[in-house]
């Protein structure tokens, strides 16, 4: 029991990316040398039995690790599916969008829909000022390079 935690708590400090490498390495390594033992244990070859038996285990051993690597907290059922709790309304607020109209040159943008603040124009260059995704200064605001 208190190997496999050790081992489990190790395992989750990899970050998921560099697990999935590892697994992947691994797994491919241990089916090379498992298919390798087994050739040299089918054959007549005059590395004898032992050498094979080796080659197997750590090839067997290496197939195990690997995909345990790339199994680590993988949950195949709901792995794709958004859990309803995760979704919140000020998560959804925040990822609205609205477009609005360049007032100096109708340019269509993309801002957030409770956005303050200045964002410019990228066809013409002009700040315009946003009160919570409303545009603020009526007219033609100044340019500023």
């Amino acid at each position: 029991m208190v190997f496999s935690e050790v081992i489990e708590t190790i395992v989750a400090l990899i970050p998921e990316k560099v697990r999935k490498i590892i697994g992947s390495i691994l797994l491919i390594f241990g089916t090379v040398v498992f298919l390798w033992g087994w050739w040299i244990l089918d054959s007549d070859s005059g590395l004898g039995g032992i050498g094979g038996l080796i080659a197997v285990f750590v090839g067997g051993s290496s197939i195990g690790l690997g995909l345990y690597f790339l199994m680590f907290w993988w949950d195949p059922f709901f792995s794709d599916f958004e859990q309803e709790d995760d979704i919140s309304p000020e998560s959804i607020m925040k990822n609205q969008k609205q477009q609005i109209h360049c007032p100096s040159c109708n340019q269509k943008l993309n801002v957030p829909l409770s956005y303050s603040g200045k964002i410019s124009c990228p066809a013409c260059g002009i700040y315009i000022a946003l009160d919570e995704g409303i545009i603020q200064a009526e007219g033609l605001p100044s340019v500023h390079s």
